[in-house]
Order: structure tokens, then C-alpha cells, then sequence
């Protein structure tokens, strides 16, 4: 899974904290007027990776979102949710 995310100008006020013991990483910075936040954590027991993108300010969130994988798959969007079916090639 890939998210390209395009902002209007250089960062500044740069910050990234990092929680071992939540499993949860937190970028936030400034461009173009607008504060932009990136927030992610994982769930090894419910087998998830959630994220939150978030702009304050004029600037909106631009992101492009691609998925790509060396496995025989299909990749598809169905009720607002990427999913991806396929099988691993046995290993020898």
C-alpha cells in the first residue's frame, strides 16, 4: 500500500513521536499555512494498521492511494474498503 501525499510548499515546525508501548507514531507539520497530521497505529491481536490523515487550514488533503504486490492478486475497492485476494506461490 502506497499514499502519495502532495502539500503546497516545504514543511516547517516538523515534529514525529514515536510510542513503542501504544504502537502508535504521530507526524505533524506546517505548509502553506495549513497544519498537517499523520497519525498510525497497529493491533498485532485484531491484525489491523489504522491511520488518520487530518489538515487544519486552507490547504486540503491531496492524496493518491496505489497498491502493489509481487503475489498473484487482485486488488479491488468494495464498500469503501481495499481489498486484495490472491494466493502465495508455494516455496520450495
Amino acid at each position: 500500500l502506497t499514499l502519495h501525499t502532495e502539500v503546497p510548499g516545504d514543511p516547517t515546525e516538523y515534529q514525529r513521536t514515536l510510542d513503542l508501548r501504544q504502537a502508535a507514531a504521530r507526524v505533524e507539520f506546517v505548509a502553506g499555512g495549513t497544519r498537517f497530521l499523520r497519525e498510525c497505529f497497529v493491533s498485532a491481536p485484531d491484525n489491523v494498521l489504522v491511520m488518520r490523515l487530518a489538515a487544519t487550514g486552507p490547504a486540503r488533503l491531496r492524496i493518491r492511494i496505489g497498491f502493489g504486490s509481487p503475489l498473484e492478486s487482485v486488488s479491488e475497492v468494495a464498500a469503501g474498503t481495499l481489498v486484495c485476494t490472491g494466493r502465495c506461490p508455494v516455496h520450495r
